[in-house]
């Protein structure tokens, strides 16, 4: 029989005892593998016995599957037994056998399909050809019973036809639609590849004998593998620097002074996809040049895959290129878009490539223009120096962020305390909205302002015929770290309307009744900056005194110097008006004059002025007084006496010239003998107006002789003087004695009287009474004389 190669074969054997006697031992051996023991299966006939019985047929099998044609060897052998006694006949025993042979003839039914692509790498999308070669490798033909009338199916592509010649395949050689041996069919099959694809192709195919059946179906696969290439790029930007300055903005320190910072790019391109790229480009719309810094590791310049190049780049931003520009003073957001591209290619020879890729990223930079203002105002324009004015100042964020506030301060003015807001937030500024402690500017949807204020007492300016000017200042500190100055001033025309009143008299210090006369002059020595503001109305002049000076109360205008000369008192030019009055000085006096006018017409303000001056007229009356006694009072003619005089100042200035100047009638020479206590040669008193003040007595004497009763009188004057010795009158009047009035050289006077007794007679006491009788009346005349001397002195 034929069979295909691989197929089963199944033999069967049939042992029969042909003979006349049982056959025991009975052993079927086949001389081919793997049948050499077939197996016996159940007795047909028979008893059963294991004893081959006449007429007994046992059946054997056995399955093979030969690879070659093979002829089979049965061979069977039995003991022959006495049928009587079932033992086996003896020696020499007559084994009986027999031989049967089979033969198989095995077809080699062989398939082979090979399946080949044109392109086994490929870009997504690329048609692919696929081309199948089935082979009869074997000895068989072989028809196609599967119905497909390409013969070949591919999982991954549809149809596979034939590639025929005159409506055959072009391997089919005799043209009898049989895949004969040794015949190799053509069979295709096109398709668009998107993904990597394993494609299995599948040939059925049906060995024959003469159009019959042969062995089992033949199934043959090939796979063909076509790697699909998935190229792509990838850019991602970042803003290194997220937020950068407006170049315009004006900070005047910090981090972007004196130069503003550039914003920042890092761009990184990475090859993701699983094919290399050629011609890589990276670009920014608004950043240029991008410096690669890394990546180009083999430095091939293809971006391999998995490979990540970096660029970097640096450029000035400002608000105005924000897409859309901000209209007020809101931050501008700046996009920058970043393209990558690169052409993929497979490193084949030749080398394909693929659609250039290209990829794009943003990034953001917020450009800010940070900035600050104050405004100063202050409550009046126009003041008064020293008047209270309260300022205002309003600090405002002008650009569109936050601000922290350092400040602010005044040159002039201090504390400045912020306006707080209403309860209970009033740690917080008024205009603090949010109540976040930082200056919003417009990004917070209204930029605010915050308030303060300070009061201060306005000066007279450094500079004359300025107005006071102070300046603040404020700090605001961006999200950056850089410093934002805003300043203001606030001016205030300040007026000092001042009268300036210079008194003098003709003497300070004169003797009791003596007549001065006091001059009076007034001059504008006020301050305004305003030149028609710069006079004085209505002056007024008046005079008080104490004792009064009736005289004096109101001085009279003797002259105007300067200026123009009407009735305003002009500054500039300077102008005097003078004004003068006498009066007799009986009495140390102190005389206060005040001058009134009226400034600052020019702003409707009228500002009353005054100024004041005081003289001091110090009076003297000098005075001097004696005192004479005689020791003794009575003596005999011829007899000696000593005279002694008491001379003190009862004035109030120093005496000079005392003791030159002192002399008695009868009596000479009047001798100094003690008194000048500081030895000065003054003759001080205790009521001196100078600062030398003793009570001093100084004592004179004289020593004479008299014969007769004698009234004789010293007469003593001094010249008024200071503490020097200098007298305090240029002129000197005449010696007055007792004079009546205020003198510069006071003079007094005293007397004394000696009685001169005859000496008494021995006899005759009635004698006597008419001498003491006499005696007695001339003392009393003496004593009355000198009481009425020192009266004369006392008023003198």
């Amino acid at each position: 029989m034929e069979i295909v190669s691989g197929s089963t074969v199944t033999y069967t054997y049939e042992v029969s005892n042909l003979g006349n006697t049982p056959l025991e031992s009975v052993i079927l051996a086949d001389n081919t593998p793997p049948c050499e023991a077939p197996e016996r299966g159940d007795d047909v006939t028979g008893n059963d016995d294991d004893v081959l019985d006449v007429d007994e047929t046992w059946s054997y099998s056995c399955s093979a599957a030969p690879t070659t044609s093979v002829v089979n060897t049965a061979t069977v052998t039995g003991v022959p037994v006495d049928p009587t006694t079932g033992a086996v006949f003896p020696d020499p025993n007559p084994t009986v056998s027999d031989v049967d042979y089979a033969e198989v003839a095995v077809l080699d039914a062989e398939l082979t399909l090979v399946k080949s692509v044109d392109q086994s790498i490929v870009f997504p999308g690329t048609t692919v050809n696929y081309t199948y070669a089935a082979t009869n490798n074997g000895t068989a033909d072989l028809r196609n019973d599967t119905g497909n009338p390409g013969w070949v199916s591919d999982d991954r592509c549809a149809p596979v036809t034939q590639v025929n010649v005159d409506g055959f395949n072009v391997g089919d050689v005799n043209t009898d639609t049989l895949l004969n041996p040794g015949e190799t069919w053509q069979f295709s099959c096109a398709s668009a590849i998107t993904q990597h694809t394993i494609n299995i192709a599948t040939i059925v195919a049906q060995p024959v004998d003469a159009g019959s059946p042969l062995g089992a179906v033949l199934t043959r696969r090939d796979v063909a593998v076509v790697d699909v290439v998935q190229p792509g790029i990838q850019v991602t930007k970042s803003a290194l620097v997220p937020v950068v300055l407006d170049p315009s903005a004006e900070p005047v320190s910090g981090p972007d002074v004196p130069e503003v910072r550039p914003a920042q790019y890092l761009y990184e391109v990475e090859n993701t996809g699983t094919v290399p790229l050629q011609d890589v480009t990276t670009s920014d719309d608004r950043c240029t040049p991008l410096t690669l810094v890394d990546g180009d590791t083999n430095g091939d310049d293809v971006l391999d895959v998995d490979e990540v190049w970096v660029y970097t780049c640096e450029t000035t931003l400002s608000r105005s290129q924000a897409t859309p520009p901000p209209v007020g003073a809101e931050s501008g957001l700046v996009t920058n878009t970043a393209t990558a591209s690169g052409t993929p290619f497979i490193p084949e020879d030749p080398v394909v490539t693929g659609p250039v890729q290209t990829d794009t990223d943003i990034a953001q930079v917020l450009v800010i223009q940070p900035s600050i203002s104050i405004t100063k105002t202050a409550s009046a324009d126009v003041v008064r120096v020293g008047s209270s004015v309260t300022y205002t100042f309003d600090v405002a964020n002008t650009g569109g962020v936050g601000l922290d506030v350092l400040g602010p301060s005044d040159d002039k003015c201090a504390p400045l305390e912020p306006v707080p807001a209403a309860a209970p937030d009033e740690t917080f500024n008024i205009g603090d909205v949010n109540r976040n402690g930082i200056l919003d500017g417009a990004n917070s949807g209204a930029a605010e302002t915050w308030q303060y204020t300070c009061t201060r007492e306005v000066p007279l300016p450094e500079a004359p015929d300025t107005s006071d000017i102070n300046e603040v200042g404020v700090a605001g500190v961006d999200p950056l770290g850089n410093v934002y100055i805003a300043t203001d001033t606030a001016e205030v025309v300040v007026l000092d309307p001042a009268i300036d009143l210079v008194k003098s008299v003709s003497d300070n210090l004169v003797l009791v009744g003596t007549e001065v006369t006091y001059s009076f002059e007034v001059t504008n020595v006020g301050q305004s900056p305003v030149a028609a503001d710069d006079v004085l109305a209505e002056v007024v002049l008046g005079d008080i005194a104490l004792p009064a000076q009736p005289s004096c109360a109101t001085p009279t205008l003797v002259s105007k110097t300067g200026g123009n000369q009407d009735d305003l008192l002009d500054r500039d030019p300077p102008e005097v008006w003078t004004y003068q009055c006498a009066s007799t000085i009986s009495a140390p006096t102190t005389n206060l004059a005040g001058v009134a006018a009226i400034g600052g017409t020019t702003f409707g303000l009228r500002l009353p002025v005054f100024a004041f001056d005081t003289e001091y007229v110090q009076t003297f009356n000098p005075q001097i007084a004696v005192t004479k006694t005689a020791d003794p009072t009575i003596t005999t003619p011829g007899g000696a006496v000593t005279y002694t005089y008491e001379v003190r100042n009862p004035g109030d200035v120093p005496l000079v010239d005392v003791a030159e100047r002192i002399a008695d009638d009868t009596c000479a020479p009047v001798t100094y003998e003690s008194g000048d206590l500081d030895g000065d040669g003054l003759l001080d008193t205790p009521t001196s107006i100078f600062e030398d003040s003793l009570d001093e007595t100084w004592i004179f004497t004289c020593r004479t002789t008299v014969d007769v009763t004698t009234t004789n009188t010293v007469v003593v004057s001094g010249t008024a003087a200071d503490p020097t010795g200098e007298p305090l009158c240029e002129d000197t009047p005449a010696l007055q004695v007792d004079a009546a009035g205020p003198t510069c050289e006071p003079t007094a006077s005293a007397q004394a009287v000696v009685v001169v007794e005859a000496p008494l007679p021995a006899t005759g006491g009635g004698a006597l009474w008419p001498l003491v009788t006499l005696g007695t009346i001339l003392l009393a005349i003496g004593a009355v004389s000198v009481r009425a001397s020192r009266r004369t002195a006392r008023r003198g």
